[in-house]
């Protein structure tokens, strides 16, 4: 099971701020982005997969499947920074009951 290490709502998602403070504050290393429009756009993906720093995982979800992918395993392992672009993604994900 992963440990959530901080849930943030920013339409920005990953950015400057998260990047440089956020992670390191949070000793993130993976960081999970739950966007519909962000999943089905793989060009617009890679851009902000890019934007991560080498060391640190990213992974992409749609709503739906962050909700699966949580239900199943609970994200796997590490420690992990949830990005949500606003709180109608995260309730569409099921709540905030993760």
């Amino acid at each position: 099971m992963a440990k959530i290490v901080l849930c943030r709502i920013d339409s920005r998602l990953i950015h400057g701020q998260v990047v440089t403070k956020w992670v390191g504050q949070s000793q993130a290393n993976r960081i999970a982005v739950v966007s519909d429009e962000l999943d089905a756009d793989p060009f617009m993906k890679n851009i902000y997969l890019m934007a991560a720093p080498p060391s640190i995982k990213v992974d992409c979800y749609s709503n739906q499947s962050f909700a699966a992918s949580w239900k199943e395993n609970q994200l796997g392992e590490g420690s992990v920074l949830v990005l949500f672009p606003s709180l109608a993604a995260i309730q569409d994900a099921g709540g905030a009951r993760f």
